[in-house]
């Protein structure tokens, strides 16, 4: 299982400051034993979208101020193997961060630089956590990485103009997977702040945890939350888990909801055999959510009617 972490709405400097606290003390545990990689993505007050990948965790949060010299007549019989890359566009110093997620990657595929979160394209990061597959799965883009498959799907149907558009994105994939997306106003209106979309099936844990200074922090896991938060001496209030098979979209820079878009609950693909039918989804077992937000609270927030918690 995959790691996810993010945080929107940061207000202020000191809130940003606080974010990127929060989240490198996190970082030992969300890489304890998701080590194939680690990836973050980030948007500005202007809106311009950029983050880091490396392929070794403990590399991460490193100064990448690193120079080296290899001989010409020795270069066209290396084969690089990349461990870092960054993307985007760099932000100016003065603009401050609104919005982060992270990435801790456990394989269930090749481990190379470009099946690290999170994925990108023009002004959209992805990350995804889980398990898909599907009869038209498109993993270009990636070393046959299924994850790849649900953001071309994404991509493909334009979620990112369109919520709504999620179901048909996602008919055809079969698995669990929780999945968050930071995007730039640049693909969409210029004039519109940058969003943020999470969602989830059932068997992939997402969590919200309530930080005072910084509102609600999403993660996987409840407990990494709260024990960086309590290193770093971080007050915590409530946890949620989110209802499954919805697509909540965030503006990224305030925190407050956009649009709620359901989405129907993967079906089963069968894969006939000689002896009997079996079936790669669902999977046999999985933990129920123990906590999660209800319909009646979903219909109020899709109607606006319910505003952040107050700071405990």
């Amino acid at each position: 299982m995959c790691k996810l972490f993010a945080i929107t709405g940061l207000k202020s400097s000191r809130a940003e400051r606080k974010a990127f606290a929060l989240l490198k003390a996190a970082t030992p545990d969300l890489t304890r034993t998701d080590k194939h990689g680690f990836g973050y993505a980030q948007v500005g007050s202007t809106g311009v979208l950029n983050g880091e990948r490396c392929l070794d965790p403990k590399e991460a949060w490193q100064s990448r101020k690193i120079s080296y010299s290899i001989p010409s007549r020795l270069e066209r019989y290396l084969h690089h193997l990349p461990r870092y890359n960054a993307f985007g566009q760099t932000e100016e110093k003065n603009v401050r961060t609104v919005a982060l997620m992270a990435h801790a990657r456990y394989a269930t595929c090749e481990i190379t630089l470009r099946n690290v979160h999170p994925f990108h394209s023009e002004s959209l990061a992805f990350m995804h956590n889980g398990v898909v597959v599907g009869p038209n799965l498109d993993m270009s883009g990636s070393d046959d990485c299924d994850s790849m498959g649900i953001f071309n799907a994404y991509l493909k149907y334009a979620v990112h103009q369109e919520p709504e558009m999620i179901s048909e994105a996602l008919a055809d994939i079969y698995g669990y997977y929780a999945c968050m997306v930071l995007g730039s106003p640049a693909l969409t209106d210029e004039a519109s702040p940058p969003f943020f979309d999470i969602w989830r099936t059932e068997g992939a844990e997402l969590t919200a945890t309530w930080v005072v200074g910084l509102g609600l922090v999403w993660c996987t896991s409840e407990s990494i939350v709260r024990s960086a938060a309590g290193e770093l001496g971080y007050r915590c209030g409530e946890t949620w888990e989110i209802q499954p098979y919805f697509l909540y979209r965030f503006n990224a820079a305030t925190a407050e909801i956009v649009s709620i878009s359901p989405f129907d609950p993967p079906k089963p693909e069968p894969k006939t055999t000689t002896s009997q039918q079996t079936y790669l989804w669902p999977p046999r077992r999985f933990r129920a959510p123990t906590e999660i937000f209800d319909y009646e609270i979903i219909d109020e927030l899709s109607e606006g009617e319910i505003t952040a918690a107050a700071p405990l």
